[in-house]
């Protein structure tokens, strides 16, 4: 089985139809079905230059709801950003491959806050559930960029010693560009949907 890579790996190498199998609780046989909405990535250059994005406002119970991403690689980066409404209480965020028999990443919310950056080989699965068996109000924001060439994340196997001794000293030859772009689209994610909370709670007042 496939299972959720952390972005930690991503300079080295670059969410199905099925149910949620498990959540906070064992389903039982009276239990209604976990809605499940299929993401629909398009492009928001406004957003993020490069890769797709899919925004979506919603309410959930402790049962949770879930998006099914489809159409990942293991070369493929995606970002996802939960906002809750209510920062003291945050929504639970949990990930998974659609392989996988549980879930592969539980993230914990900084200041009502949850983001995760991960790659899959295939389908995966987000989860957004409350604290408590009330609903509560979320904002979800999905990136998936564009596939990363890993072969050019690699480095050659075989240098010259001129180019040897003048990268050794430094240690410099990382491949950190990918690691921030993510990181500026996951931060630029953050900023429109905290803009759209606040705005959606002043029109309110």
């Amino acid at each position: 089985m496939e299972s959720i890579q952390r972005s930690g790996t991503w300079a080295s190498a670059c969410l199905v139809v099925a149910i949620v199998a498990a959540a906070s609780s064992p389903a039982r046989a009276d239990d209604p079905p976990i809605p499940v909405t299929k993401v629909d990535l398009a492009e928001r250059p406004e957003i993020a230059k490069e890769g797709k994005v899919a925004l979506y406002k919603g309410e959930a119970d402790d049962k949770g709801v879930a998006f099914f991403i489809d159409g990942l690689g293991i070369a493929v980066p995606v970002a996802i950003v939960l906002t809750s409404g209510d920062a003291a209480s945050p929504m639970r965020l949990s990930v998974k491959n659609d392989l996988s028999a549980d879930w592969d990443l539980h993230v914990k919310a900084d200041q009502g806050i949850s983001t995760a950056k991960f790659r899959t080989e295939g389908p995966a699965m987000v989860l957004v559930q409350s604290p408590s068996a009330d609903s509560k109000p979320f904002h979800l924001a999905i990136w998936v960029g564009p596939e990363l060439k890993i072969n050019q994340l690699l480095q050659p196997p075989f240098v010259s010693q001129s180019a040897y001794d003048s990268k050794h000293p430094s240690g410099s030859g990382s491949k950190t560009g990918p690691i921030v772009a993510v990181a500026i689209v996951v931060v630029l994610i953050a900023i429109v949907i905290v803009a759209m909370r606040r705005r959606k709670q002043g029109a309110a007042r």
